[in-house]
Formats: structure tokens, sequence, C-alpha cells
């Protein structure tokens, strides 16, 4: 089968993680950049892509997959002229300015056939046990999330993929946090599981501080500077921080399996975010976005 082809909208440092993370996506093929900015545009052609104009993207039926990585705010108006073209779509997280926006996405989605992926690849930290052994693990777990802004979206979503589905999100004071400097939103997150999360999100600070721990009734998971340890139905593990080159081609890899048909669509699946869009929702304006 041929390589799927994909066009980047947007040449910003988002764009050019897409296309440092297609470099090592087997079947996937990056063609073009759509980009109006002249240093952006010139990088693009310094890497061999063609800079083309949305509607020549559009018209193009040998793109099928169109990576949009430009702010939230900017992707709306072509997310429905894309999907009506038969395009799947990769997003850049965060997926959508709120989760009322999320949904409308996923309908369409659904109405136009196509898959749509995200940009979490801190979802593929994880071992393949807490995705698909008991979905009932941490049911009733308590947790602590400590991360600063740049990053909060991404560590948040994957509190929610471990915790399920945000029932109530109550703003707390900055004294209930976490001890951490320059404490700028904390909350309580309830899960329908019955998992409680304590939110505490700072100014930017190290990486090295930012951490997710997890405690059930006999499971733990330990998320710190994207090295993941803990113990899961009574065997313990332990993995280092893996690049986030490497984490962004399996969220690409995933995605270009799906659209050859050859796996389906799972942990970068988009429906997979309406719960941390949720809690961000519950946040404006202080999320951590």
């Amino acid at each position: 089968m041929a390589d799927i082809k994909v066009a980047l909208v947007g040449f910003g440092e988002a764009g050019r993680q897409h296309l440092q993370a297609l470099g090592g996506t087997v079947g996937a093929c990056p063609v073009a950049v759509v980009e109006d900015d002249r240093e952006a545009v010139a990088v693009a052609r310094s890497a061999g892509l063609e800079t083309r104009d949305m509607d020549q993207v559009l018209a193009d039926e040998s793109i099928r997959l169109v990576a949009l990585c430009r702010p939230p705010e900017h992707r709306r108006p072509w997310i429905r002229p894309l999907m009506a073209a038969g395009k799947h779509l990769i997003l850049e997280a965060p997926p959508a300015q709120s989760a009322h926006e999320l949904c409308e996405v996923l309908f369409l989605t659904e109405r136009a056939q196509v898959l749509a992926g995200v940009m979490s690849h801190h979802r593929f930290t994880l071992p393949k046990d807490i995705w698909h052994g008991d979905p009932h693990r941490f049911a009733g777990a308590e947790a602590k999330l400590l991360v600063s802004r740049p990053t909060g979206v991404h560590y948040l979503d994957l509190a929610c993929q471990i915790l399920g589905t945000p029932r109530e999100v109550r703003t707390l004071p900055a004294g209930a946090a976490a001890p951490a400097a320059g404490v700028e939103v904390a909350a309580s997150i309830r899960f329908e599981s019955g998992a409680h999360l304590t939110l505490t999100v700072t100014s930017p600070t190290s990486p090295d501080d930012e951490r997710l721990l997890v405690r059930g009734a006999t499971d733990w998971i330990d998320v710190r500077a994207g090295a993941v340890s803990g113990e899961v139905a009574g065997v313990p593990f332990s993995r280092p921080a893996r690049p986030a080159m490497l984490l962004r081609t399996a969220v690409y890899q995933e995605i270009t399996d799906a659209v050859r048909g050859e796996r389906r669509l799972d942990l970068a699946g988009l429906s997979r975010s309406t719960g941390v869009m949720r809690v961000l929702d519950a946040l404006s304006p202080e999320g951590c976005a």
C-alpha cells in the first residue's frame, strides 16, 4: 500500500515537531505545508516540502491526512471543509476551545466517516496493562497532579485517561494545593469512578517538578518528568522517560495505521479528549491550557 500523504497546517514550533515525528512514522509521507509566515515558509521549503493554500489541499485527493498545528481558535473554519473533502485529521493539543466544540467535531467525524486523532502523546508513556486490563482498577483512587502551565493540558489529559470521566470540578484556595512555588490554579476533581484528583498548576517551572501520582486499592502509578513507575496486578514496573519525539511518532504511527485500515484508532483518538476538555471548561478562565 502507498504511503499516506500528509499536509501540515501551520509550521511554527508545533508544525515542525509534527514533521520530526513523521520522519519516524512507517507508511506516512509529509508532502505539503499550509503557511503564510515568510520565515516558516522558508523553513518548510528547506525541508523539501511544498507550500500550498488550503483550497489546494482540499482539492488534492492524494492527501489523506491533515495535521492542524495551529491553536484551536485558528482551526475551526477549516475542520468542516476538510472533513467534507474526506480528509482524516490530527489536532494539536488542546484539541478544541471547549468541550462543546469538541463534541461538534466528534459529531462531524461520525457524519463524514473520517478519523480524528489528537497529539496527546503522553498517553503513550503508560504500559499496555493500564489501558487493556481491569477498567475499574483505579475506581476510588486518590491522585495528585502537580504541573506547570505550559504542560498542564497533557498531564491533565493523562490523569483523565487513568481515572475516567470527570463528574465535579471545584477550584480551591492556593493554600489547599500541594506545596509548590507560584501556585496559579488549584482544584479538586471527582470522577464517576469514585476517584479523586487534587490538581495544582504553577507558573512555569522545571519539568523535574511535575508529577502525577495515582494510588488505588492495590495498584499505583507515578509519572514524574516523563518517567513512569508503579505496580499493576501485583507486578512492579519502571520506565525511564522517553523522548517526546518518539511519543509523537507513536501518535502518528497509530493514526497512520488506522487510516490504512491496519488497526483501530485507540490511544490517539480524539474521542478520548472529552474528559480533559470538561475539566478545562470548568477551570476557565483559570485553566491550564
